[in-house]
């Protein structure tokens, strides 16, 4: 169980910094007059869109055991939906 508390906190770490990262160059960096814009800030953004996935996913599994039946159900549609949205990105 520590190995997997670990790893969600890495996973949490580096979801975090990109989202920093991103935040500057999305918000902040046009307000003085830079715009950064093509495939590596949309890889980014896909980057850690699969890190929040994996952290929020791997608690809100957590969360759903014990549960009745349609809060797995719910997690998992979610997931699904979260995952195409993504991948739609690209499209």
């Amino acid at each position: 169980m520590k190995n997997t508390k670990n790893t969600l906190n890495v996973l949490s770490y580096v979801a975090l910094v990109i989202i920093a990262l991103l935040l500057v160059i999305s918000r902040f960096l046009p307000i003085v007059g830079i715009n950064i814009s093509g495939p590596i800030v949309s890889l980014l953004s896909t980057v850690k869109d699969v890190f929040v996935l994996i952290v929020i996913g791997i608690s809100a599994y957590n969360f759903t055991a014990g549960n009745v039946k349609w809060v797995k159900i719910l997690f998992w549609v979610a997931i699904i939906v979260y995952i195409v949205a993504t991948v739609l990105l690209w499209i």
